[in-house]
């Protein structure tokens, strides 16, 4: 397993590694025998990819990696009536021919392009992306366990401090500040600057942070949204103390559930 910065390192690797994410900090709350059970002892099934899940990262391929990219690990497959015996032939067929690559349809491949689209009509969009490198993985060997992320795009030629840009999709723009929120994106974004601040060795709040959110429907707007610098400090904050707690259970090899006791 490499440490540093990491560029082309395949996803399939990336998530294979026992290391830290923003997303495993999440299995710490609110007790940490759900983290235990999911990724220590492994007794829990990884969660099946959903076909949302499948859109994103063929997306994202397409949008930060290129047609080249999408052609090489994805295959469109053909219109056909699968309850026909005449359907099914010709999809056994195409599977047979499409060398283990990952099946998109036609709508996804449709939908995707609109999205790409939306993305080079917003000059902001064009000029964050005009430098720098997609999918960089950062991971950072810590005295009890390794952390990492890996960064949609890393871009260490940006003024003043590397930029680290994450690519959002939403049903509408209207949405992102709930999602912001619920799904724990700020802490999600303090994360991904604290390890890439260690790696690099520079202050944990040097790097910058932006997303680009689009939209899934019409009018397929794109927007860049900026993290605000209270929303980061909480974010350090608990991400710090979920670190901590990690590895006070990994030093102790004690991971707490529910206490025994009865409560209002």
């Amino acid at each position: 397993m490499n440490f540093g910065i990491i560029y082309n390192e395949p996803s399939e690797v990336y998530h294979a590694t026992d290391c830290v994410g923003s997303h495993r900090l999440d299995d710490l709350t609110p007790h940490p025998v759900l983290y235990f059970r999911r990724w220590v002892a492994k007794t829990i099934p990884p969660e099946d990819s959903t076909p949302a899940m499948a859109f994103g990262s063929y997306f994202h391929t397409l949008a930060l990696e290129g047609e080249d990219a999408v052609k090489s690990r994805y295959v469109v497959a053909p219109r056909c009536d699968r309850r026909t015996t005449d359907g099914k032939a010709r999809y056994a067929s195409f599977l047979a021919e499409s060398g283990g690559k990952t099946v998109v349809t036609d709508d996804d491949m449709t939908l995707a392009w609109r999205m790409v689209q939306a993305i080079r009509e917003k000059p902001s969009a064009v000029k964050l992306l005009a430098q720098g490198k997609p999918e960089v993985t950062f991971r950072q060997q810590m005295a009890s366990f390794a952390i990492q992320s890996r960064v949609d795009w890393y871009d260490d030629t940006a003024k003043d401090s590397p930029m680290l840009i994450d690519v959002k999709t939403v049903d509408s723009l209207a949405a992102f500040d709930a999602h912001f929120f619920k799904f724990n994106y700020f802490r999600q974004a303090a994360f991904y600057r604290l390890v890439v601040a260690k790696v690099l060795g520079l202050e944990t709040f040097q790097p910058q942070f932006c997303y680009i959110v689009v939209e899934k429907n019409e009018p397929f707007q794109c927007a860049i949204r900026i993290p605000d610098a209270e929303s980061l400090a909480i974010g350090t904050k608990e991400v710090m103390a979920a670190l901590h707690r990690l590895k006070t259970c990994f030093d102790g090899n004690d991971w707490p559930g529910e206490p025994d006791e009865a409560r209002p």
